[in-house]
């Protein structure tokens, strides 16, 4: 968790986004610790938007939804299900991958 707070406050601080799954461990904590350092946040979820999942996440995704970005490929109301999973984690893993490149520039920047 330590070390996690550590990499998402250096990335926020040089303007490289937090993008994940609403997840809780990692997901949650590296949201988290971008909303404590005013960073942007964007969490990708496996069901419809107005929905919570995991419920131990709500106030998380209503900041987000305040101060952040909450996106999902699936329509208002549709419940999670194990199913939407690997399926928002291709949305996640191509987010990813484009914030990647934008840090290995600042990197060669730097």
């Amino acid at each position: 968790e330590k070390i996690t707070r550590q990499i998402v406050k250096e990335l926020t601080i040089n303007n490289i986004n937090i993008i994940s799954g609403l997840a809780l461990g990692i997901d949650s904590i590296a949201h988290e610790e971008s909303l404590n350092n005013f960073g942007k946040t964007i969490a990708v979820l496996g069901n419809g938007v107005n929905e919570c999942y995991p419920f131990r996440n709500n106030k998380l995704q209503k900041e987000i939804i305040k101060n952040g970005l909450i996106i999902s490929e699936y329509p208002p109301n549709v419940k999670p299900s194990r199913i939407n999973f690997p399926k928002r984690n291709r949305i996640v893993r191509n987010k990813r991958l484009i914030i990647y490149k934008q840090f290995k520039l600042f990197l060669n920047k730097s």
